[in-house]
Formats: C-alpha cells, sequence, structure tokens
C-alpha cells in the first residue's frame, strides 16, 4: 500500500460520492516546497499551467498522481495559507 490512497466516501443506501485524494505529509511538503511562489502569493492569481505541473512530476517520480490532482493540492494549499494569513493579520490587530 503506498503513503498516499485516494478513498471514495459513500453511504450505503446513495450512490457513491466523490473520491478524495489523502496525500502523506511529505508529498504535501514537496509540492509546498516547490509551488511556494503560487501557494504564497495571494495576490498571484491562477494555479500553476498544465506544463509546470507536468515537469513536477516529472522531477518527483515518487508522486505518482494526474496533474489534476495537482493543481487541486496547490488550489487548497493555497486557501489554507492565506487562511492562516489572515488569523495571524487579524491577531495582529487586535
Amino acid at each position: 500500500m503506498t503513503a498516499s490512497t485516494v478513498v471514495k466516501q459513500h453511504h450505503f443506501d446513495q450512490k457513491p460520492l466523490r473520491g478524495f485524494t489523502r496525500w502523506s505529509k511529505s508529498h504535501t511538503a514537496v509540492v509546498q516546497q516547490y509551488f511556494s511562489d503560487w501557494i504564497e502569493n495571494t495576490d498571484r492569481g491562477g494555479l500553476p499551467a498544465k506544463a509546470d505541473i507536468q515537469k513536477f512530476l516529472e522531477c518527483n517520480p515518487d508522486i505518482q498522481y494526474q496533474w489534476t490532482i495537482v493543481r487541486n493540492k496547490v488550489l487548497n494549499e493555497k486557501m489554507a495559507y492565506a487562511k492562516r494569513k489572515k488569523i495571524v493579520l487579524d491577531e495582529l490587530e487586535v
């Protein structure tokens, strides 16, 4: 079994819901480091291009995901960073 898994959530009386990817801490750290410009620069709009993500996947062969899953991870990390930054700024204003 790999460190990262795709899990499908569902209820027994309903059809399966969307799947989600459970990222390992080491893979998350690699994504955060490689895409730090996109994650930490909240003024910069958008996400990395498909070519940028595919280059990342070529440089990190142990991360075995489709490029769209990595793009979603970058988006989620960017949103989490912005939320943490807002909390810190709000605490400084108090």
